[in-house]
């Protein structure tokens, strides 16, 4: 699944400070799979991620 995808959203970014899980870790191991694969770090709590994850999608539908 991964390596056909061309974002992956790592999401509910707002609760990392309360577990124990290593993102840039995951980020390369994503990028093993796909090196060029667009990744995002999304919370509903920051506006500004939300508007990343937009201006993603819209870029892509200019680029059909």
């Amino acid at each position: 699944m991964f390596r056909q995808a061309d974002l992956i959203l790592f999401t509910k970014t707002d609760l990392l400070p309360y577990f124990e899980y290593d993102i840039q870790k995951e980020k390369e191991a994503a990028r093993k799979l796909k090196p060029n694969v667009d990744i995002l770090e999304v919370s509903t709590k920051d506006e500004e991620s939300i508007k990343k994850v937009a201006a993603w999608i819209k870029f892509k539908i200019g680029m059909r």
